[in-house]
């Protein structure tokens, strides 16, 4: 039905009458849940009713009695804003108060006390409650800052997926030039029938899931979220593009190759990778190289290896676009299972009983690194739903620098397992360094800086005692540097044209012409036994000996200068240092120039006999054939 002109010219004049008299809905006014019953916060104008400096408490008074009039009884007054909290006699009257007040010239502003809520969004998936590790790293708040695009595109290169799941199977990704069902090779991209994902063991379009691995992966990182189905993914709305690359005796790298290439051809922003092997393979290298705008996330493995000496890949491949993941526990602790590197693991994410989807509208928990990588895939994706500019080296940077750091988390690069609202509320920029490695050596040598943000233009790496190091090498993520003359221990800083980057505590060693190093690496000692330190020097000749204490696992260090006379002999309890922490291991180091000897015991508590001596590892240098005992 038209509705005349004039009736609506009349309408439109009341309500611009209404909103010029300050009326607001006295529904909206009461606040309802929008904030607290009967409540307002009211604010007199600066100079009004007697509101000099000189004369704040008494204006506030006469503030008070003018609110009393009203039938508001105030109950707070914070003199540093002027600002009043005050309770009506009547909270059905709570608009007409309102609108009194913001009536008065001499009030500067009354309204409700609006209540705030936490920004969490909890899907009602059934099964969600099951699902310790999505509240582990923080998705409800991050669910309020996103929960993903259609336009990103999540690429699962695994042993397939279940098309027809009920979590999975309307964010299946659907070639628009493919015809279904007509075994012809529509599009002519090689794939026979590829509507929904391709399989390059076969050729064909058919990436169904042979033994469920894929599957849960899919369902961890992207089941569609507060369905009322299931479980939730992380990203709730990105695509999935399933590649089948998996059968049953594995993968080969000339498949992995194809599958690159066919999501590089589709546009996909994230592959998640959860396989791997220990062997090195430079085309494989340069398949991920060769896609800068794909972000690749690999399990580090499952085999408790050090990765920087026994590097799984593609995992331990050193490229800016790709995130190695080890997997944590309910405590933030590093998977008794799980692989790791200081240098080529970079973050942790939960791996323990992770719920995904099986075939058949299956749902179960499986434990692995395999699971920690896919949630790491979903916070991507979910990243770049937000900052759909971003590049891959910014997603990963972003996630990398916005970890929760755990002292159990010690031996991967970031020491820190993912939040995901941190990764995507907070503000990143400038240079960030996560380690130097190593954290102790002797002026003239090479270190490394790994972090984020360096940049490719070279900047300055500045030592404690303000001198700066010569590069030798500089890349987005990582610089060597050679020690400079002067360096003191002390924090090392990175310095671009985008900013100084955050200190690390670097030390610089003492380093000898020539003498003697001895190292006790591992002492420990039980409740009831007393450790001693005991340093003797079998010279008639006065001696100095420099020995440094490494607490363990944080690796503070305490360095002495132990001055010795001839033949003297220095002993130190080292009770200290286990009355601090209740369970503690020690690394001792005794170096001297001098004919210096040093041994590390444990007493009985009587001081009666040594009951343990910890291993010693010695070096002698030009002592005339002296060694440590």
């Amino acid at each position: 039905m038209r509705i005349p002109f004039r009736v609506l010219l009349g309408v439109l004049v009341l309500v611009f009458t209404l909103c010029g008299l300050g009326w607001v809905s006295p529904a909206f006014a009461q606040g309802g849940a929008d904030s607290v019953p009967g409540e307002i916060l009211v604010k007199f104008k600066e100079g009004s009713v007697g509101a000099v400096e000189a004369r704040r408490t008494q204006a506030a008074m006469e503030e008070r009695r003018v609110l009393q009039s009203l039938g508001v009884h105030v109950d707070r007054h914070w003199p540093e804003w002027g600002v009043h909290r005050a309770r009506l006699e009547d909270p059905a009257r709570l608009a007409e108060v309102l609108q009194n007040l913001r009536a008065r010239d001499d009030v500067e502003f009354a309204e409700p006390n609006y209540l705030r809520h936490k920004l969490e969004i909890v899907p009602n998936d059934p099964y969600y409650a099951e699902q310790w590790a999505l509240e582990k790293i923080g998705m409800p708040k991050a669910w309020s800052e996103s929960t993903g695009s259609a336009g990103v595109l999540l690429g699962v290169v695994d042993s397939g997926i279940d098309l027809q799941h009920e979590d999975l199977a309307q964010k299946i990704w659907k070639n628009p030039r493919e015809v279904c069902g007509n075994r012809w090779d529509d599009d002519g991209d090689g794939f026979v029938d590829n509507c929904h994902g391709i399989n390059v063991i076969t050729g064909f379009g058919d990436p169904i899931d042979s033994d469920g691995h894929g599957t849960h992966i899919a369902g961890t990182a992207a089941a569609v979220g507060n369905n009322g189905r299931g479980m939730a993914g992380v990203d709730w709305r990105a695509r999935i593009l399933p590649m089948k690359f998996l059968g049953e005796g594995g993968g080969n790298v000339a498949d992995f190759l194809e599958a690159v290439a066919f999501a590089k051809a589709r546009g996909v922003r994230v592959i998640n990778m959860s396989f791997g092997a220990y062997s090195y393979s430079e085309a494989e290298k340069q398949a991920i190289a060769g896609a800068p705008n794909i972000l690749f996330v690999a399990a580090a493995g499952n085999e408790r290896y050090d990765n920087d000496f026994h590097p799984l890949y593609p995992a331990s491949y050193d490229l800016p676009n790709l995130i190695s993941v080890a997997s944590s526990n309910t405590s933030d602790m590093l998977s008794g299972f799980s692989n790791y590197g200081v240098q080529t693991v970079h973050v942790a994410a939960p791996g323990e009983n992770i719920l995904g989807t099986l075939p058949g509208n299956g749902y179960h928990n499986l434990t692995g690194t395999s699971m920690a990588t896919a949630l790491v895939s979903g916070l991507a994706a979910l990243v770049f739903s937000k900052y759909p500019t971003a590049t891959p080296a910014q997603v990963k940077a972003r996630i990398l620098r916005t970890v929760d750091l755990s002292d159990a988390l010690q031996p991967i690069l970031t020491k820190g397992r993912i939040n995901a609202y941190r990764a995507l509320s907070e503000s990143i920029s400038g240079p960030y360094v996560f380690r130097i490695i190593p954290q102790r050596e002797r002026v003239g040598a090479q270190v490394i800086l790994r972090g984020a943000g360096f940049g490719y233009v070279p900047g300055v790496v500045i030592f404690a005692g303000n001198v700066t190091g010569q590069v030798v090498s500089w890349t987005d993520e990582k610089i060597i540097v050679k020690v400079p003359k002067g360096a003191l221990s002390g924090e090392v800083f990175v310095q671009t044209a985008t900013g100084t980057s955050n200190g690390v505590f670097f030390e610089v060693s003492i380093e000898f012409a020539s003498g003697l190093q001895i190292v006790f690496p591992e002492v420990r000692a039980a409740p009831s036994h007393i450790p001693i330190l005991v340093v003797s020097n079998f010279s008639k000749e006065p001696a100095t000996a420099y020995v440094q204490i490494i607490e363990a696992p944080n690796r503070t260090r305490t360095t002495m200068i132990i001055q010795l006379e001839g033949l003297e002999k220095y002993i130190e309890d080292l009770s200290y240092f286990y009355n601090r922490r209740a369970v503690q291991s020690l690394t001792v180091t005794c170096q001297s120039f001098s004919p210096v000897s040093a041994a590390v015991v444990s007493l009985s508590p009587d001081l009666s006999k040594v009951v343990a001596m910890p291993p010693i590892i010695g070096k002698a240098a030009d002592l005339g054939g002296v060694s440590p005992r």
